[in-house]
């Protein structure tokens, strides 16, 4: 329940009248009032200073010019939810007028509801004499009061957009707020599905003016939809909730799909007619103008819908079935058969030219399906596969192979893998009482799939449009990239190392690696994944992340007397296809020439320059080890992860492919980036999923120090479920594969035999040295443990988290450690003790509760 402004401000004038109450004691009086009467929260959403003090005066003023701005927006929207913008703005007609007016306007709530305001309202009023929205002339009386309102406290609106959200909410702004996307019309279209506007296949290409509206619109919706910390959650789930135009934006990203690609073809065919009359082809920059608005509109659509997604389940399911609906509109419809008629008539056109589409476009378009039509996934992967074929043709052109618009496509790509890896993973953890409390709604959180993820149901809709191959291909294109510009910045005469990370590459790579690693949930997927070579793939990403780190910070102490080499480690014959696996023996650019002159302000931007550097750095890593991670659950492959291979019979068996062990770099990049969580969290579970079932990998884990990396990070996160979890399961794994010595021999002796001249030999043979004699000359894998103080963490860190405590049971059970499981009662703070639990201490003392395989 709530209240109005007036309301409040009513009832606090009364009390302090009533009860001859001071200023403060009014305003707490009236809060305690409402609490009684469950009216909860008022700070949210009203101003609850008092109203006559200058500090109240001036939250007013700013809450009332926030109103007025949202009312002004409201006018240009007419019944029927279209825009109009040739209405008279203060008098003045025009078109322009109101597109300005509109845009200007929409910047002004956006800027509410990023960060509230900076600065008191009457500096504000100094400044703009005509009343822009910040602050109106007609208040100017109350300025030299406002001039010392915030002696006594801080506004709350100073840095704060809570406020400004929640009254967006109340006011139902965000209806207006998406109607402003219909500010870009659709084509108009008969019953029998052909436009009436012209006759032919090309879309009118939308003004400068809606352009402008639209893009401002959907920065102001990512704005409210995306939660930039705990206090912004709630309000800004309440908005995820009522979004509902997941069918006009994905009309909007097909038409922007055709528009991009309508200008690509037409700069190709103007490029060829100059060609033709022996002129020069000057067009690169204009080609550039013409298309980037395409481009940046198409990512913020896809960074809209992507936020509108997280952490909301049912936005995800309303995405992926919108075109699947009975009352789907037609103009859409049009639209979407439009982008793939696009696609196929441009193949026709270039007769399977390599530069002009990739080939994934060039198979998957020359016959589109029904169904195809009515997948949205199916449209995101031809976006994806569209705009990788626009950067080859970019890349490929006579002009500068780095320009904007190169950029803007990486960023696009980026944005795509980002909405990939939001809709294949669950990650709606609101209960339907919670979400029904806050929304008075029945089905906030139904799915339509009876609560249940449909996380697995995008994953096979994925693989099922071929996205594997192009994803890969991102990846290698990035890392391709970053490359290049290593060596650019190597060979380079100033010194200059500024750009030696490629930000937008970099990004490409850790979202295209997260995009995979969700895909990644089945045996089938995963055999795909390594058969395109995507292990050689993340070693090199692992290698610019751990490997170029590690090099460098020996440098820096003076110790590092070698180049970096991301070149396999085993400098073994790679695919040509596959440059980026290409030998690179220059030097790494890390000692810049000395500069005693520079200003200080140089100085800073270096530090900024190396803070961008590393934190590029553990993107990588924590990609590229969550996607390990996932690829783990396969026993071949996470033994060749683990113990590496280094020969090829030529077989098509999978374990057979030529890498390296990852699991150096594994443990190094858990070493070096020690306050990263989400690396820790991922380094914990690839060793957990290593271990699990595999005693040779779990001793190769011992002899890397892997125990103690497992250790750090659960002590240096003891707050964090997920790194206490899958640290607890990495112990617990382990341990109980070698805690019988005997049989961990045999296992050892066996897996040797079996993968004589495949495995790797050394890696085999230092697990069989480790364990090699009788059971008493065998290490003592729960020594190891509790030497490094496992049973104190277990015990005083994981075992008192809820979403962790049967883990740190089993590990401390399988590490022998006196361990059992009591209830306890937070209310009566008292305990008691629970059923036996399987392999409880003394309890059926001859059996044992870890499973081994038989001989």
């Amino acid at each position: 329940m709530k209240i109005s402004q007036e309301t409040y401000d009513e009832t606090l004038l009364e009390n302090e009248d009533i009860f001859e109450l001071s200023p403060n004691e009014a305003v707490e009086e009236t809060i305690s009032q409402f609490k009684q009467q469950s009216i909860t929260n008022l700070e949210s959403y009203i101003v609850t200073s008092h109203p006559l003090s200058a500090k109240g005066k001036e939250e007013r003023i700013v809450r009332s010019n926030f109103v007025s701005l949202l009312n002004k927006l409201d006018s240009f929207v007419k019944s029927d939810g279209t825009i109009d913008i040739t209405i008279n703005v203060e008098g003045k007609g025009g078109n322009d007028n109101s597109s300005s007016v509109i845009v200007n306007i929409i910047e002004e709530i956006h800027g509410f509801c990023r960060r509230g305001i900076t600065k008191k309202v009457s500096e504000e009023t100094k400044d703009s004499s005509d009343g822009d929205g910040n602050g109106n002339s007609d208040d100017n009386e109350n300025g030299n009061d406002d001039s010392s309102s915030t002696e006594k406290g801080e506004s709350i609106y100073y840095n704060n957009p809570v406020p400004f959200l929640t009254m967006a909410h109340s006011t139902s702004s965000l209806y207006t707020f998406m109607n402003l996307l219909s500010i870009v019309e659709f084509p108009k279209v008969t019953d029998a599905g052909t436009s009436t506007s012209t006759s032919s296949n090309t879309i009118a290409t939308p003004t400068d003016d809606q352009t402008r509206i639209l893009q401002s619109a959907l920065k102001l919706l990512i704005t409210l939809l995306c939660p930039t910390n705990k206090n912004e959650k709630d309000v800004k789930m309440t908005f995820k909730d009522a979004f509902v135009c997941m069918d006009r934006m994905v009309g909007l990203a097909a038409m922007y799909m055709t528009l991009m690609k309508q200008q690509q073809q037409q700069h190709q065919n103007e490029g060829e007619c100059c060609k033709g009359e022996n002129e020069v082809d000057v067009n690169g920059d204009s080609d550039d103008t013409m298309i980037m608005p395409f481009i940046e509109t198409l990512t913020l659509i896809i960074q809209c819908i992507m936020n509108a997604c997280k952490n909301c389940e049912r936005n995800k399911v309303s995405f992926v079935r919108c075109l699947k609906a009975y009352n789907v509109s037609k103009s859409i419809e049009f639209l979407i058969g439009n982008m793939f008629d696009t696609l196929r008539n441009t193949v026709n056109r270039n007769n399977g030219d390599d530069q002009a589409l990739s080939r994934g476009v060039r198979e998957e378009t020359v016959q589109v399906s029904k169904k195809k039509r009515e997948s949205t996934i199916g449209i995101l992967s031809t976006l994806m596969k569209l705009t990788l074929s626009l950067y080859h043709h970019q890349s490929s052109s006579e002009s500068r192979t780095t320009t904007k618009t190169s950029s803007s496509l990486v960023i696009l790509m980026t944005e795509c893998c980002k909405l990939i890896s939001v809709l294949c993973r669950f990650d709606d953890f609101r209960t339907s009482e919670s979400a029904n409390s806050a929304n008075n709604h029945a089905s906030m959180v139904d799915s339509s799939y009876g609560g249940v993820s449909s996380a697995h149901d995008h994953v096979l809709e994925f693989n099922r449009e071929g996205i594997i191959p192009t994803l890969h291909e991102l990846i290698l294109l990035s890392l391709e990239q970053q490359k290049r510009q290593e060596k650019m910045d190597t060979t380079s005469s100033d010194g200059d190392s500024s750009n030696r990370y490629d930000t937008y590459a970099v990004g490409l790579a850790a979202a295209a690696m997260s995009a995979t690693r969700v895909l990644a949930v089945n045996d089938e997927i995963v055999q795909a994944l390594v058969a395109v070579g995507i292990l050689k793939s993340i070693k090199v990403a692992l290698d610019m992340g751990v490997v170029a780190k590690k090099m460098e910070e020996e440098a820096d102490d003076g110790q590092c007397n070698s180049n970096v080499d991301y070149s396999d480690a085993d400098n073994s014959e790679s695919d040509n296809k596959e440059k980026i696996f290409e030998e690179d023996n220059s030097k790494d650019d890390d000692d810049v020439a000395d500069n005693d002159n520079l200003p200080t302000t140089n100085d800073r931007s270096e530090d900024m320059n190396q803070k961008n550097i590393d934190t590029k750095r553990q993107q990588l890593t924590s990609g590229a080890i969550g996607l390990i991670r996932n690829l783990c659950g396969n026993d071949e492959i996470k033994t060749t992860l683990c113990l590496g291979t280094t020969t090829s019979n030529g077989s098509n068996d999978l374990t057979t492919i030529v890498v390296p062990s990852i699991l150096p770099s594994i443990i190094q990049g858990m070493n070096i980036y020690k306050k990263n969580s989400s690396i820790q969290e991922h380094g914990c579970g690839t060793l957990a999923a290593m271990a699990l079932r595999k005693p040779s990998n779990a001793l190769r884990i011992l002899h890397e120090d892997g125990a103690s990396s497992i250790l750090t990070a659960m002590k240096l996160f003891p707050s964090n479920v997920l790194v206490q979890r899958q640290g607890a399961l990495a112990i617990r794994n382990i341990v109980s594969r070698l805690v019988a010595n005997t049989s961990a021999l045999e296992s050892l002796q066996e897996g040797e035999k079996k993968t004589q001249g495949r495995s790797d030999s050394k890696a085999q043979e230092g697990c069989l040295q480790a364990t090699d004699g009788n059971s008493s000359k065998s290490i003592n894998v729960r020594d190891i443990f509790l030497d490094l103080g496992a049973e104190v963490i277990l015990r005083g860190i994981t075992g008192r988290h809820q979403g962790s405590v049967d883990e740190a049971y089993a590990a401390l059970r399988d590490l022998g450690c006196p361990v059992s499981m009591v209830k306890y009662d937070a209310e009566k703070q008292t305990t008691t003790t629970r059923t036996v639990m399987f392999g409880d201490i003394d309890v059926k003392s001859t059996f044992r509760p870890v499973y081994e395989e038989s001989s």
